[in-house]
């Protein structure tokens, strides 16, 4: 869903999109999420905002286009440009996490992923 957004009378552009929702994926640790690729609008500053919503006793961690994991902080920026990728990753047994992406400028959803680990 895409929509423009009117800040004081001026269109300021449309919010960071993704094709669809990441969901919620289960099994044995280390469990990925599919990565999937943003749309960041002309104009728009590209800024994420990852924010955990379970916070697991492992390791929370995301990856930007395929690069190597980084792990996530209870709120963590990342900066991305137009067709760039992002997915998470749990690593421990028997662990939860979830994970929210907001697009900052308009403080919006973007998406949302939820992890579990048997």
């Amino acid at each position: 869903m895409s929509f423009a957004v009117r800040r004081l009378g001026m269109d300021v552009g449309n919010p960071i999109t993704i094709p669809s929702n990441w969901g919620g994926f289960s099994g044995a640790s280390p469990q990925t999420s599919t990565t999937k690729t943003l749309t960041v609008p002309a104009g728009s500053t590209g800024d994420v905002r990852l924010r955990i919503n379970t916070l697991p006793a492992g390791t929370l961690a995301y990856s930007k286009n395929a690069a190597a994991f980084v792990g996530i902080a209870v709120d963590t920026t990342v900066n991305f440009a137009n067709t760039d990728t992002l997915a998470f990753k749990l690593t421990g047994a028997a662990d939860d996490a979830g994970v929210t992406a907001l697009d900052l400028v308009y403080n919006v959803v973007i998406g949302s992923c939820t992890l579990h680990t048997t």
